[in-house]
């Protein structure tokens, strides 16, 4: 049990910490601010990925994750680069979701926004997670989440918390 749980944490390091990178990176890197749609909008009206989906996250991430390759003794660095772009197609996927349904950037998109990235990443290195290894990891991600939201908040690296509210479409 132990040594299956070491194992699951150095395999989802890249995932999770690709997830929160482009958060931190914000502040840490704030001229690289490059939106990755350009600001180009679509038929309606919306951004195709809305304004804090920037190069800056996508490569501070990339970066973030092929680094957590070097050191887990369970993957190899092409791996982690594979999850950390799959992370980040997934968060893309789901920004690009939330244009759709005029939900603005940063506005809830629970639970989906805390798992979409899950599959799209798992998905670039298939037969990497086991399926018990998968579910394990969306749930992680669940809960995981909402307390990186609120420590995030804390140490003033988001200017808001935001309480988790579930979207299930408009009420």
């Amino acid at each position: 049990m132990i040594q299956f749980c070491i194992e699951f944490t150095f395999k989802s390091l890249p995932i999770m910490f690709s997830n929160m990178t482009p958060v931190a990176a914000s502040k840490l890197l704030p001229k690289l601010n490059f939106p990755i749609d350009f600001g180009i909008k679509l038929k309606d009206n919306e951004r195709l990925f809305g304004k804090n989906k920037t190069y800056r996250g996508i490569i501070s991430a990339l970066m973030v994750g092929s680094f957590l390759g070097i050191i887990s003794p369970y993957i190899t660095v092409v791996q982690a680069f594979l999850l950390s772009a799959g992370t980040m197609i997934g968060d893309l996927i789901t920004s690009f979701i939330k244009r759709r349904i005029k939900l603005k950037p940063g506005e809830d998109f629970e639970p989906w926004e805390s798992i979409i990235f899950i599959p799209t990443a798992l998905m670039m290195v298939p037969g990497l997670f086991s399926l018990k290894e998968a579910v394990l990891l969306i749930f992680v991600s669940l809960f995981l989440y909402p307390f990186v939201n609120w420590i995030t908040y804390k140490l003033k690296i988001k200017k808001e918390y935001r309480k988790r509210k579930f979207y299930f479409g408009r009420n």
